[in-house]
């Protein structure tokens, strides 16, 4: 079952203080915590999420059902990575 992830204004705030935003078309670097894969990581409610995950639920892109697996990158290949263009389920 897919759990939903309710972002306050709060939390939508903390994320993007950890991210470095460049030019629309530019990676927006992830400049938070990462796990051992590259992958940046951010807490909500107490639970991890992989914040390419969050970057594309903030876009307004939902979540597809289960298995959804991870964000991935189009052309930049770049783990840190949080820019909404760069990324699709």
């Amino acid at each position: 079952m897919r759990d939903e992830i309710s972002l306050s204004e709060k939390t939508i705030r903390n994320y993007w203080q950890k991210v470095e935003r460049h030019g629309p078309d530019e990676c927006w670097t992830w400049i938070g915590g990462t796990p051992s894969d590259g992958y940046g990581a951010f807490n909500v409610n107490g639970r991890q999420h992989v914040a390419t995950h969050i970057a594309l639920i903030l876009d307004g892109q939902p979540r597809p059902a289960e298995p959804y697996g991870y964000a991935l990158h189009g052309d930049c290949s770049n783990p840190r990575c949080v820019t909404p263009r760069h990324l699709r389920w």
